[in-house]
């Protein structure tokens, strides 16, 4: 009778350690910067904590503009790529809203190209701009659950970024090829900082 007793209250106890233990979750999601920069995030742990893993942020342009007064023509292209490892903690605030805060290491890579003829002169100018930037950011934000598998969730990333970058401008025939050293740091919240997500739950 007693072991019996013994084994209904050490069963009853694992259910009960089981029953505290976090849910586990995992998410995918589409994300959205200034919408003309967008990634992939998936994310793995339990409802408390999780894993980030955000990649193949992609953006790339192309324009064309005129102006009579200095140049006839401009051309411009550009791509650019960052990825994003970290983790973030959350807290319910109600049936639909959570909050989440965490941090992030980051590295992303840009390239532009600029082309133009100026007027005044008649030459051709090219201008090329390459940039690494690593860096760490905080992130703090919100998620709006549509149902228990859909989600909305946007977040601010204040951080530190160092951004290792080179001009080369080149007119042939006037100055030939110049090299300009355009690295900086940068810490604080940019415009472009705020991410829009679109989560599923799994």
């Amino acid at each position: 009778m007693k072991k019996t007793s013994l084994i209904l209250v050490m069963a009853l106890l694992s259910f009960g350690l089981m029953a505290q233990q976090p849910k586990k979750t995992r998410e995918i999601g589409l994300t959205f910067q200034n919408f003309d920069n967008f990634g992939l995030s998936y994310k793995t742990g339990n409802e408390k904590a999780l894993w980030r893993f955000n990649y193949l942020n992609v953006n790339a342009a192309k324009s064309n503009s005129s102006n009579p007064d200095y140049y006839s023509e401009k051309n411009s292209t550009g791509f650019g790529f960052g990825t994003a490892i970290g983790r973030e903690c959350r807290k319910t605030i109600d049936t639909k809203l959570e909050a989440r805060f965490g941090a992030d290491v980051n590295f992303s890579f840009n390239y532009t190209k600029k082309e133009f003829t100026q007027n005044s002169f008649n030459n051709q100018r090219t201008i090329k701009t390459t940039r690494y930037s690593p860096g760490i950011n905080a992130v703090a934000g919100i998620n709006y659950n549509i149902s228990n598998k859909l989600l909305v969730g946007v977040e601010v990333k204040p951080g530190l970024n160092y951004s290792i970058a080179e001009e080369v401008v080149s007119e042939p025939g006037v100055t030939g090829e110049s090299k300009n050293d355009l690295s900086s740091f940068n810490f604080g919240l940019s415009s472009s900082a705020a991410q829009l997500t679109l989560g599923y739950r799994f």
